[in-house]
C-alpha cells in the first residue's frame, strides 16, 4: 500500500490515462476505475530492500502499474496496482491507448513521474467485503536511502 504522496501521485496518473482514453474512444470506449490503489501480496510482512512502480501498462482489459519488489533476501516479486478495467467498447472502437507524454510526467519540480521508486509503504492483510475494504495487520516499511 503506497504511502499518502504517492498514492496521490498514481491517482493522478491513473486519472488522466482514463480521461485521455476517454477522450480518444470519443465517448465510446470507457476505462471503469479500480481501487484500492494497492499490490496485493502473498507474505505481507516480509523485509524489503526495493520497490519500484513503472509506468501504466495494459493486459487484455487490465490497466495496471507493474510493480517490481526486491526482498531483503534478493528475491525479486512482481505485482501489478489494477487502476481501470475496460467496460466492453462499441464495436469497431479501438482507440490507441494513451502515450506516456500524455500522462502526467512529474511528481516534484525536476523528478519523473515514471519509474517511482518509494522508500516508504506498507503491507497488510486487506479483507473486501460489499464494495469496501479493510486493512488489518498493517507494518510499515522504510526503505534505504538510496545512492
Amino acid at each position: 500500500m503506497p504511502q499518502k504522496d504517492t498514492a496521490l501521485a498514481l491517482a493522478r496518473a491513473a486519472r488522466s490515462f482514463i480521461s485521455s482514453y476517454t477522450e480518444a474512444t470519443g465517448g465510446k470506449g470507457l476505462l471503469i476505475p479500480r481501487f484500492p490503489l494497492y499490490a496485493l501480496l502473498d507474505e505481507p510482512g516480509k523485509s524489503f530492500s526495493s520497490c519500484r512502480i513503472a509506468a501504466p501498462e495494459q493486459d487484455g482489459g487490465q490497466f495496471f502499474f507493474p510493480v517490481r519488489l526486491t526482498h531483503a533476501d534478493g528475491t525479486v516479486q512482481e505485482l501489478r496496482i489494477v487502476f481501470a478495467e475496460l467496460e466492453k467498447p462499441e464495436e469497431g472502437c479501438k482507440p490507441p491507448l494513451p502515450s506516456l507524454p500524455e500522462l502526467p510526467r512529474r511528481a516534484y519540480e525536476g523528478e519523473e513521474l515514471f519509474p517511482l521508486c518509494p522508500r516508504v509503504f506498507r503491507t497488510g492483510r486487506i479483507e473486501f467485503c460489499s464494495g469496501s475494504w479493510e486493512v488489518w495487520d498493517e507494518r510499515w516499511h522504510k526503505l534505504p536511502a538510496r545512492q
